[in-house]
């Protein structure tokens, strides 16, 4: 296995941690389940630190990829910038959980705001990650 596939494979983890943690995310407020919840902001922090191990595993994989026949170095460079963009995202989304994950373990219960933020941040992640 090469850089290549291991780029793709650890970037996958990420992708569908993050929406398996969406999905717990919701169903803790459909249940008003503190236990759901910590998992999925668990899991939301989780994810988080994989995008940082995708984004330090690109450059070797862009190498990689540019000797492919058919993928040009112009869909990478684009594909790096937006990789940037999303690791900044990630990385303050995951500051943001794990904030989040410490002020829930100290208290049953986080007010509804903290909800839906944590709701909006991870839209704007797998928004930024789409365009990756």
């Amino acid at each position: 296995m090469d850089a290549l596939h291991l780029h793709l494979m650890i970037n996958h983890a990420s992708i569908f941690g993050y929406l398996f943690s969406v999905l717990l995310l919701i169903a803790s407020m459909l249940l008003h389940s503190g236990l759901l919840k910590r998992t999925a902001l668990a899991g939301l922090v989780l994810s988080s630190l994989i995008t940082l191990v995708v984004f330090a595993s690109g450059d070797e994989a862009g190498e990689i990829a540019e000797r492919i026949p058919g993928i040009s170095g112009q869909a990478i460079d684009a594909h790096e910038e937006a990789a940037e963009i999303s690791v900044w995202v990630s990385s303050v989304a995951g500051a943001y959980f794990l904030i989040a994950l410490y002020l829930l373990w100290k208290r049953t219960t986080v007010p509804l705001w903290m909800d839906v933020v944590s709701f909006l941040i991870v839209a704007s992640v797998c928004i930024s990650i789409y365009r990756t």
